[in-house]
């Protein structure tokens, strides 16, 4: 007997249903996701006021560096003992600041001079000059003469006939009291231009800054601004390496700058502050 041969079905299950985020897990990772952007902003700030915090570190570095040159700069040339310092402090120094040096090549007894070989520049109204007058043969009355600046003529105002062949010098014009003011100055004579500068703190927009007075003209910044006005603190020490008040006797000055950013980086750490410290000793 034959069998009716059957063909057996494979069932074919039906496929589930994609499965989805759950809310608690949408509420895990939002929260996981807040909890890292937080952490991440928190970083990119703090790096931001670091940053900050190193520009305005920087400026104030370069500015006090600039300074402190300057001033170490003005010191350095500066003779105690041929009275160019006119004031010393604590806190302010006033110095003879010089600008230029010349030699003379001609001479009028009216206060006319000649300047060739002229280094260095003068303004009208804020420096004065040393001339240097020899004194008669076999003494030794040789000094160095002040005379107030009346005019400085560019080039083109004095033909001088030394050296050979004759050149065009600017003319220097000096106030001469009397004749008398003009004996020992011959030509060749070295003639040095100055002006008078204070160096000290002073306050402008409501804060402390390191000025420079130069002439007596008014003040201008030069570093700053500083915490307050003690910004500035000078030593004077003698020949011996002993405090001094004297200013004949000053043989080298130590000073300290202190400057801080003009802007406040952060509320916890307020402005960044640096400083500089410079000891210079003097010419004799």
């Amino acid at each position: 007997m034959i069998r009716p041969r059957t063909t057996a079905r494979r069932s074919r299950s039906a496929p589930e249903p994609s499965r989805g985020f759950t809310l608690v897990e949408l509420l895990i990772a939002l929260v996981v996701t807040g909890i890292l952007t937080a952490g991440l902003y928190t970083v990119m700030v703090v790096q931001n006021q670091g940053y900050s915090r190193v520009r305005e570190l920087g400026d104030v570095h370069g500015t006090l560096r600039s300074s402190a040159a300057l001033l170490g700069w003005n010191l350095r040339y500066t003779s105690p003992a041929g009275g160019d310092l006119y004031a010393i402090g604590p806190n302010s120094i006033t110095l003879r600041s010089y600008q230029g040096t010349a030699l003379i090549c001609t001479k009028d007894p009216g206060g006319w001079y000649g300047l060739v070989r002229t280094e260095g520049g003068v303004s009208l109204g804020a420096d004065s000059v040393l001339i240097f007058a020899a004194g008669t043969v076999g003494q030794l009355d040789d000094r160095w003469t002040t005379v107030a600046l009346k005019t400085l003529a560019p080039p083109g105002g004095a033909i001088c006939d030394w050296p050979s062949p004759p050149v065009i010098a600017r003319r220097l014009h000096v106030d001469v009291a009397s004749p008398a003011d003009t004996v020992g100055i011959r030509v060749g004579a070295a003639v040095r231009l100055f002006r008078g500068v204070q160096y000290g703190p002073f306050r402008w927009n409501g804060r402390w800054w390191l000025g420079r007075n130069v002439g007596g003209l008014g003040w201008e910044p030069l570093a700053g601004p500083m915490p307050d006005s003690t910004g500035l603190q000078l030593r004077y020490f003698d020949a011996a390496g002993l405090p001094t008040a004297v200013p004949s006797q000053v043989s080298s000055v130590e000073f300290r700058l202190r400057a801080e950013s003009t802007k406040r980086v952060d509320a916890v750490h307020g402005a960044p502050v640096d400083s500089v410290r410079m000891k210079v000793h003097v010419r004799g």
